[in-house]
């Protein structure tokens, strides 16, 4: 059961780092995944971006009306 925020429907924001050898040290920054609800297509997405400024809304927004 994964748990929804109603208001915005992120389900998850998460920052981390690419662990493999080769893409380690080809991407060492942070990178961010943004798990979102589109409760009207009743379907999950998850947007992977190097943008840690922005809020995770904005990121599922943005990533949604391209």
């Amino acid at each position: 059961m994964n748990i929804v925020n109603e208001k915005n429907g992120v389900m998850s924001d998460q920052i981390g780092k690419l662990t493999g050898f080769y893409i380690s040290k080809q991407y060492p920054d942070e990178i961010r995944k943004v798990a979102y609800y589109d409760k009207k297509t009743n379907r999950t997405f998850v947007y992977l971006t190097n943008n840690i400024e922005i809020t995770s809304e904005q990121v599922a927004l943005l990533c949604k009306n391209r």
